[in-house]
């Protein structure tokens, strides 16, 4: 450091932080099939977005940024994911340690229901779906969601009863739809269905961009 010179150490630490990040997501299992000039990019995003929700670098912003790179950015706003609403009731809003020990017991539980996401349960999901649209074509996209997605991951889809995921599926729609507003129905049966592989906000997402555009044909890629 030159003479005169000083640290700013809000950027540095926000800097160190992000790179942790990037080195947590690239140790998940199944990491290695997402492009490593995206990890840094999604890193920082996903930090950003926790920071949003109210939680702070020196306490639970890593950690639900972590949780962001597993379950997509937008998570705690996710449909599929109703029991973290209450992360937001208005007596609790300005709690960060209270917020964040009820999204860790979330994440439990999807570890205890092995539906805990992490980017190879994501390619799984794609792979599954991808197989199901090869063999029974895209009509495929249009069944009944709770079947469909049980037949995509059974463990997920078991985390609701049918009831629940067709009400999702539609809430999912509704989000795309002004989103996508030329997108046809076909489309918007890819989008509702691309939500429960990566998470209602998946086009917002960097590591999952490629998806933004809802042409199902890209998801043929993930095949093996």
């Amino acid at each position: 450091m030159r003479a005169g010179q000083t640290l700013d150490f809000p950027v540095l630490r926000r800097r160190q932080t992000e790179l942790a990040l990037a080195t947590d997501i690239a140790g998940l299992p199944g990491a290695g099939q997402i492009a490593a000039a995206t990890i840094p990019t999604a890193a920082a995003a996903y930090l950003a977005y926790a920071e949003q929700q109210g939680f702070t670098l020196g306490r639970g912003a890593g950690t639900v940024a972590l949780l962001a790179a597993q379950f997509g950015i937008g998570f705690l706003h996710d449909a599929a994911y109703p029991q973290l609403a209450a992360t937001f009731r208005d007596d609790i809003s300005g709690d960060e340690a209270y917020r964040l020990a009820l999204i860790r017991q979330w994440a439990d539980w999807h570890i205890s229901r092995a539906a805990h996401p992490s980017p190879a349960v994501l390619m799984q999901r794609l792979r599954r779906l991808a197989a199901l649209m090869t063999a029974q074509g895209m009509s495929v996209l249009a069944e009944d969601p709770h079947q469909l997605y049980t037949a995509i991951d059974h463990a997920k889809a078991a985390m609701g009863d049918g009831e629940h995921w067709r009400k999702v599926a539609l809430q999912w729609h509704e989000y795309l739809l002004p989103r996508f507003a030329v997108a046809q129905q076909l489309q918007l049966d890819y989008g509702r269905t691309l939500a429960f592989c990566l998470g209602q906000y998946f086009a917002l997402d960097p590591l999952w961009a490629r998806f933004g555009d809802l042409r199902p044909e890209g998801i043929f890629a993930f095949q093996d």
